[in-house]
């Protein structure tokens, strides 16, 4: 049993711009590897057609000649480090460092990072399926979700009238200092506040898969701990706004929710709507007299 390591393979359509898109994975856990890549089977053949719907700026032919030389090189049992001297064999560790060494151009890899939990060496595919789910398939997905869940903070601004208000900020990046006073700054979906804010707030989806939900929950609680935790927030003054088409009965959904709980005050959209423009429309009203 060992932990798997795994690289993220990256398009870059604009190498001036670098903004790469996630095009696959590639795992490796104590000499067995796996990949995944967009548009492509269990054996690195990829389909054309379906490509050209995920990425309209790639050329096909440099596609095909790239997925095709990384899954050759996963093939052998020893690869050559590119740009230095060095033979690396499969059961190394640096085996991952010497693949990386191969990007070129439009076309990367790039350490993706380790997971946690030991695994077997025949589980590294089911590690690579997972991976590209989160990282590759999911991308459009997580972007739809987060567009919809800002849709849903202006709809509910709009309806408390408050939209327009100096005092209300959408997307705030807000700066917290650390204890080893490194400072981050954390995104929000709604800031209320002169200078200072006066309320946090996030807005959750419940409606993608439960391990999904779990980790944004995980992300919102975080920012949420450090927020107050150092001070730049006010006990009781984060809120989060959950939202989902249907009801949603899962135990990783339900614990998220009551970690969440621990440091927000939450709103079920579904049936605390009223409830929540009524909070939003007094919580800017409060921080205008809080500001006279």
């Amino acid at each position: 049993m060992a932990r798997a390591t795994y690289l993220i393979a990256k398009y870059v359509s604009d190498l001036f711009r670098n903004e790469p898109v996630n095009i696959g994975v590639i795992a490796w856990c104590d000499g067995a590897t796996a990949f995944r890549f967009l548009c492509a089977n269990a054996e690195g053949n990829v389909d054309g057609r379906m490509l050209r719907g995920k990425i309209e700026t790639v050329s096909l032919d440099a596609y095909k000649q790239w997925i095709s030389a990384w899954v050759k090189l996963l093939a052998k049992d020893k690869i050559n480090f590119i740009g230095k001297t060095g033979i690396v064999e499969k059961a190394s560790d640096q085996f991952l460092d010497a693949l990386e060494s191969t990007s070129k151009g439009n076309y990367i890899l790039e350490r993706g990072g380790e997971l946690l939990e030991d695994i077997s060496q025949n589980q590294i595919q089911s590690v690579a399926d997972y991976l590209f789910a989160r990282l590759v398939d999911g991308d459009s997905k997580e972007e739809a979700e987060g567009k919809a869940a800002k849709e849903v903070r202006d709809e509910l601004l709009m309806e408390a009238d408050v939209a327009s208000d100096e005092r209300v900020k959408i997307d705030k990046r807000v700066p917290i200092r650390l204890r080893d006073n490194s400072v981050v700054h954390p995104e929000f979906h709604l800031y209320i506040g002169n200078g200072t804010p006066e309320l946090l707030g996030q807005v959750l989806s419940l409606a993608a898969h439960p391990k999904a939900v779990r980790t944004t929950a995980e992300s919102i609680t975080w920012k949420f701990e450090k927020a107050i935790g150092t001070g730049t927030l006010k006990e009781g003054r984060a809120v989060a706004f959950v939202y989902s088409p249907e009801e949603r009965d899962d135990e990783l959904i339900s614990e998220s929710l009551v970690e969440l709980k621990t440091v927000a005050q939450v709103f079920n959209l579904r049936m605390d709507r009223t409830k929540a423009v009524a909070a939003i429309r007094e919580w800017v009203q409060s921080s205008k007299k809080h500001a006279d």
